[in-house]
């Protein structure tokens, strides 16, 4: 919702090129903030539970990372996986 507004602010002092690129800018900028953010909670974690103001954050960043464990623990499963698949299911049909 944020990116639109921004974009409609910027386009109306810019042109929509600029402004696109702009916005671009800052999205991918945002995403590269929020991974160390994040990469910071997990080393962290057990430092969080510590402080009274970031005890429910570490709570949280921890059932992240125990979801994501469960994700990538089960037996073959690897982040191209589907598309692994994808591809060698073609390949079978092709011939």
């Amino acid at each position: 919702f944020i990116l639109i507004v921004r974009f409609l602010f910027l386009s109306r002092k810019y042109n929509i090129r600029t402004s696109f690129f702009i916005t671009c800018i800052g999205l991918s900028a945002a995403y590269l903030w929020y991974m160390h953010l994040r990469d910071l909670a997990f080393y962290y974690t057990r430092t969080l539970w510590m402080c009274p103001l970031t005890h429910n954050l570490s709570e949280e960043f921890e059932e992240i990372y125990y979801q994501q464990l469960a994700v990538f623990s089960k037996a073959g499963a690897r982040f191209d996986s589907q598309s692994f698949l994808r591809s060698s299911s073609s390949c079978i049909t092709k011939y």
